[in-house]
């Protein structure tokens, strides 16, 4: 977090809820690995990163997120939502 208390990393939830796909893919590293509980393995990169969340909006154009948890150490972040 910063100085200030707000999260230092733009927040999925938000992004999401916004329905920023640019600002929420951008959040992450060209490089990142993501854990869905729904995908059997690892997401690996910003592309297949975007891919799932182009998949989400599309299935569920009026989806919104709030943030339950978030944890942030360094330039990790996990996230716990409803959605």
């Amino acid at each position: 977090m910063g100085s200030d208390g707000a999260p230092g990393w733009p927040l999925m939830a938000d992004n999401v809820t916004r329905d920023d796909l640019d600002a929420l893919v951008e959040a992450y590293a060209e490089d990142a690995v993501m854990s869905v509980p729904e995908v059997e393995l690892p997401l690996q990169g910003r592309s297949a990163i975007r891919k799932l969340f182009e998949e989400q909006f599309s299935e569920f154009p009026d989806g919104r997120m709030t943030a339950e948890i978030v944890v942030e150490e360094g330039a990790n972040l996990a996230e716990e939502f409803s959605y």
